[in-house]
């Protein structure tokens, strides 16, 4: 029997022909880090996003679509992951015109983690593919809205508890 941590990757497995019978173990985080707190967005929506720069977190998709809600209104996003991808996500946001609007931190110490959570509205996940997706698990622990593709722990949690497009 193989052990995973969500029903995404389980229905992975099954896709790629692996017939041995499956159970999910999801991994959990310390509620004691993260402070829950009803969180209502002020005038400016921040959204976090976090995962290393690198095309299997699809920061391209992440920032088209922040050009968008930008348009909608006032935002700011901080990215936090090492750049894997040697500068094109910050070029692209150059070009779109919104790197006024976001803050590129790179890797942070887990410690600092937790004043992400909090200054945060909303996390964006923008994956393609995700096993459970770590982030998501500490976001909501933290009060922040879910939303991003439908893939690891926003597959599992379904529009009940986020909100989720197909991942391209």
């Amino acid at each position: 029997s193989l052990l995973g941590i969500s029903e995404y990757q389980k229905k992975q497995l099954v896709a790629f022909g692996v017939k041995a019978s499956s159970n999910i173990m999801p991994w959990g985080t310390d509620n004691t880090f993260y402070k829950s707190d009803y969180k209502k967005p002020g005038e400016v929506l921040h959204i976090v996003h976090v995962g290393h720069l690198n095309p299997v977190k699809d920061q391209t998709t992440l920032i088209k679509t922040f050009a968008l809600i930008i348009k909608e209104r006032p935002a700011q996003l901080r990215v936090l992951g090492e750049d894997c991808l040697n500068g094109a996500i910050q070029k692209l946001s150059r070009e779109l015109g919104v790197d006024e609007n976001i803050d590129f931190f790179g890797l942070i110490p887990y410690s600092q983690m937790s004043q992400h959570y909090e200054w945060a509205d909303m996390i964006l996940q923008t994956s393609l593919s995700e096993g459970q997706g770590m982030a998501l698990t500490e976001a909501a622990a933290s009060g922040v809205l879910l939303a991003g593709t439908n893939v690891g722990l926003l597959y599992d949690l379904g529009e009940e508890c986020g909100i989720t497009v197909e991942a391209k």
